[in-house]
Order: structure tokens, then sequence, then C-alpha cells
């Protein structure tokens, strides 16, 4: 009994006295009545827990209680206020201890400015980006914008966004705009200028308004290196001479020059992009490397060929062919050679361009059809390109096209050196799936236990390690696919004298209706990325689906 009373006198000291924590000597000086709590809890130890109080005692216990109840209030209020103070100490703590471990330990303010000015260079911000990067390096500090101001570098690299409606920004942005073009000229002295400038506005009004600011870049364009242009409609005329000019991108949904005769002077232009195909004759393209001209416009077969007859050092080209000649291949004196590596064309009309050309340095190949009907793959006049050119193709990606899977077995058998393979099913159930069984069987490698009469006696694509079908909304063979899968994968269960050419498969991803991939085949395509092989699926959108 000494020892309870003990409890309850060191328990009152507790909530009477001041505290001192012994840890972090945190004081406490709570002033709670701490009564109730030692009649409540005499009572309850004179009685068992099945005592009932006799009627006279009722009242007394029920005010007991709520007093009780009423302390206890008070006690968790205490420890809410308590807890608050400590958690803005725990804050405040935080906050100078990471303060002070910025000052004590080595950090990016203790870099030398040359490493500094590297770190500014690095990065790459996106063309929404350019016009706040510059500024915001320079307003962090007085060190930052000391350096900042000194690296002309810095300021060479900047674009331009030109509202599309003026009423959504003050009416003093096309001056402030001025002031920083103004102020970017300045900083970055005689330095190559990397521009950007975009706009979606067809308002001649609006282009008017920032027309200071386009003309303060046309002055300078002596110093032009990397240019684009993705504006509504083109209200700058190109200057005659563009020394330093490099790569240039114009994207004008109509363009306004005045003049499609005068040849622009690029010495050292490697890199064209356009949407309008007539001015591609202002520009010298001796030195051009990779050219690109966007479905805008599109060119003729007959103009694709010229592009690669004129241009001797280009490596990368990229068009949209709207009309294919219907003339029969021209003879083999005529056949253009190009020195192309990257080819990437969208035709609509079945025709003979490529049996007109020679592309022996090909490594990568993107060939897209009609996406929404498909048309009837070129395949003699490809053939006849492969065979004669022999390159040694990497990539090759086959879209919108309906081809007989002998056909097509014909071509990839011309190509044994790919090793990213990317093709698509026609989109419209209305015509046959280039994905077949027969297809799919004659893609898996010579496994243990499993026998397939191979087309020619030939390994298909031994080399490839990316393959990424598109199968639609097509049907396909479950089991013919995980085969294939398996055998490109496993190479431990590789038969055959060939087998010490085939490579192992890196990465597989297809694309289907998800009502068309079963959860076994899903489970187990995905059971092999646990075991090294990178697996991709996704399924369409149901909004595409056809009925």
């Amino acid at each position: 009994m000494a020892a309870n009373g003990n409890k309850r006198v060191l328990f009152a000291e507790l909530f009477i006295s001041e505290v001192d924590c012994p840890r972090c000597h945190f004081t406490v000086n709570p002033s709670l009545n701490t009564v109730h709590i030692t009649e409540l809890e005499g009572y309850i130890s004179r009685h068992p827990g099945n005592h009932l109080p006799p009627v006279h005692e009722q009242a007394r216990l029920e005010n007991l209680l709520r007093a009780a109840e009423g302390e206890l209030s008070q006690y968790e209020e205490r420890i809410r206020e308590m807890m608050e103070q400590v958690e803005k100490s725990r804050v405040r703590m935080t906050s100078s201890i990471r303060r002070l471990r910025v000052m004590i330990k080595p950090s990016i303010h203790r870099l030398p400015p040359e490493l500094l000015s590297h770190i500014f260079m690095l990065h790459e911000p996106r063309p929404y980006e350019s016009q706040r990067y510059s500024l915001i390096l320079s307003h962090v500090c007085t060190r930052w914008r000391a350096l900042a101001l000194s690296m002309p570098r810095l300021w060479c690299r900047f674009g331009l966004i030109i509202p599309s409606r003026t009423y959504h920004v003050h009416e003093s942005h096309p001056q402030r705009m001025l002031n920083f073009v103004k102020f970017c000229l300045e900083n970055s002295g005689d330095k190559p200028l990397d521009l950007s400038v975009y706009s979606y506005s067809d308002n001649e009004s609006t282009f008017h308004r920032y027309s200071s600011s386009l003309a303060q870049l046309v002055a300078h364009s002596h110093r032009w290196r990397h240019v684009d242009f993705d504006t509504g409609r083109s209200y700058l005329e190109i200057p005659e001479s563009l020394p330093m000019l490099e790569t240039i991108s114009l994207r004008f949904s109509q363009s306004l020059v005045a003049d499609r005769t005068r040849t622009v002077s690029t010495p050292r232009l490697r890199s064209l992009c356009l949407n309008d195909a007539e001015s591609l004759g202002r520009f010298d393209l001796q030195t051009l490397t990779e050219l690109t001209i966007t479905e805008g416009s599109g060119i003729s077969a007959i103009k694709a060929l010229d592009i690669l007859r004129s241009c001797k050092m280009l490596t990368s080209f990229s068009t949209f062919i709207y009309i294919i000649d219907e003339q029969p291949p021209l003879p083999s004196q005529n056949v253009v050679v190009s020195s192309l590596r990257t080819l990437d064309i969208q035709t609509l009309e079945d025709g003979d361009f490529f049996s007109r050309l020679t592309l022996p340095c090909l490594s990568d190949l993107t060939l897209i059809g009609d996406e929404m009907h498909a048309i009837e793959f070129p395949f003699t006049s490809f053939y006849g390109m492969l065979s004669r050119s022999r390159p040694t193709l990497l990539s090759l990606n086959l879209e919108g096209w309906t081809i007989p899977t002998q056909r097509l077995l014909d071509v990839l058998l011309t190509i044994p050196s790919l090793e990213t393979f990317i093709i698509w099913n026609p989109e419209s159930l209305l015509y046959s799936p280039i994905l077949s069984t027969e297809f799919l069987e004659q893609m898996t490698f010579p496994t243990k236990g499993v026998d397939i009469v191979r087309y020619k006696d030939s390994v298909l694509l031994p080399s490839v390690v990316n393959i990424h079908f598109e199968l639609g909304q097509h049907p396909f063979d479950h089991n013919a696919l995980t085969r294939m899968v398996d055998s490109r994968f496993y190479d431990g269960n590789w038969t055959g004298d060939t087998m010490h050419k085939l490579k192992q498969l890196q990465s597989f991803s297809l694309c289907c209706c998800p009502t068309k991939l079963n959860e076994y085949t899903r489970s187990r395509l995905m059971s092999t990325q646990g075991k090294g092989l990178k697996v991709s699926i996704e399924f369409l959108d149901p909004c595409f689906y056809s009925i």
C-alpha cells in the first residue's frame, strides 16, 4: 500500500512541479489538478472490477467521473502543446543544421569558376526553358551572376516564344522580349548563335508587335549556327548569306517568302528541315548530310531521286513521297547510287522508286505505307535494291503494308545483319495479318524439341536482338509467339550448325488489342523479364478499335 502511495506522490509531483528532461533538458511547468486521479485510483483499488456501487454513491462517482474526464482532456491538450513546441524546435534545428552543413562541407559554392562554367554549359534546356535558363543562373547569387555575365557562350543559346493570343500576356511583353534579345546578343559577343523561335499564331498584328525582336535576330544572321523557326507563317526573309549556319529547321504553315529563286549561301550547312519543299532550292546543299521534308508538303519520287543524286554527302534523308511515278524502271546506268545511312520514307502508292536506287551504305531504314488502308508492299523494286546494294542493314521498320509471308521472308533473308526489327500488322481487319503463324515459326531459332521446316533451309534474322511487333486488332498464334521468343532468348537450347552465328534476344515488345492476348501468354512473356530479357507489352486504346 505504501508503494502505491509513493507512485501517486511521484505522479502528482510530475504534473505539479517543473520537470527538467535529463536528455534534452526541456523544462515543463504544467499547472494541472491531480486530485481527481488520486481519488479515482483510491476508489478503484479498494473495490474489485465487478463491484456494483450502492445507490447513495452513484451521484458522487458520476461527478468524479466527469471531473476525471475533464482532467484527462487537460492532459491531452497539454501533450499536444508540448508536441507542437518540440516539433517547432525540431524544424528550426533541422533548418539550421542543413545551412551549417552546406557552409562547412564541400559544395557547388566551392567549385572553381572553370568547372562551374562547364556545368552551366552541360544543361540542355528545352525550347520553352531556353529563354529563362541563363537568366535563372545569373540570379542565384552574386558569384554566379558575375560568372554568367563573363560567359558569352551562355548567352548565345536562347529561344523566343511568341504567344498565339496577345491578350494572354501583359502589354509590355513585346518590349521586355526585345530587351532580352538585345541583352543576349550583347553578352554573347561574337560567338555563334543557337536560336529557336516558336509561335502558332497566324495573326499578322501579333507578329508585327514582335517584329523588332525578330529584326534583331536577322541583323545577327551572320552568327547563326543552329536555328529552329516553328511559326504559323513566315515573316522572315532569309538573308543571302549565312556563313556559320550548320543546322536550320523552318516549319511554316504558309510561306510568305517573296523570292524563291534567290540562293542562300550556306557553306557549312549540315542539317536542313523544311515543310515547304519549294524552298529547298534556295539553299546550298553541297555540304548537306541530313535532310528532312515533313509530311506537310511532300515531294515526288523524281524529286527525291534528284536530291539523292545532287547531295553527294547526304547520309540521312526523311520525306513523304506523295506521287510514285508509274514509268518503267530506268536503265541501270541511270540508277542513283547514294551513300545514305538512314532513310525514312512514307508513301501512299506503289511504284519503282527503289528500282532506281542503290544504297550500299544503308544501315537504318523506315518504310511507311498507308497507316489507315494498307497498300501492297513494293516487293520487286525493293528486293532488287537490296540484292543490288547488299547493305549492312541494322534497323528495319515496316508499317502500313500488306505483303505475302513468303515475299517478306525473301526480303528478310537478304539482310542477315539486321539487329532491330519493327513490323506492323495492317490496321484494318480487312487485310491479312503480316505476323502470321507461318512467319512466327520461321522466326523461331532451331532448338531442342522444335522441328520446323526452314524456308530455303535458312535461319531467319540470326543477328536480331531487338524485336517490336505491332499486332493491332488481328488475332495471332499465342503458342507460336511464345516459342519464337523463348527460342531466341534461351541460348542453351540452340542446336544446329549455325548456332554459333545466332545472337541472343535482348528486348521484345508488342502492342495488341487487350482482348487478343490471354493471361497465360502474357505471364509467359513477362516471366523472361526476370531472367534478363527486356519485355514490354502495350495495349491499343479502345477508341481505335474497328467494328
